[in-house]
């Protein structure tokens, strides 16, 4: 199985594979992904995330949205390490809005 690849600048670095079954029959699917498409997606979730997160009555769900969002930004994280562009860690860590300084 060839491993799909995280492409930016025409660098390329294995992350993950994507094996479906069809018709019962094991086929491989593809996809590169770019930085800028990954970076795209992670801030796309993020913001609507957020945006439900505010709407919530409830403290909890919005506490839980508020902890997707930070998974999000964590699988970034994971997935762009060695190839972030300056700026966009702390841009999508903008964009959840709150502070890593430990709370009381």
């Amino acid at each position: 199985m060839t491993l799909p690849t995280l492409n930016r600048g025409g660098a390329t670095r294995p992350e993950f594979a994507v094996a479906t079954t069809k018709s019962g029959s094991h086929m491989s699917q593809e996809k590169s992904w770019t930085y800028g498409e990954i970076t795209l997606a992670t801030e796309r979730n993020i913001v609507r995330l957020m945006q439900v997160a505010a709407e919530k009555e409830d403290p909890a769900e919005a506490r839980t949205l508020l902890s997707w969002a930070w998974g999000v930004f964590l699988g970034w994280t994971a997935v762009t390490t060695g190839w972030q562009v300056d700026g966009d860690s702390a841009r999508l860590e903008a964009l959840i809005g709150v502070s890593n300084k430990p709370t009381r």
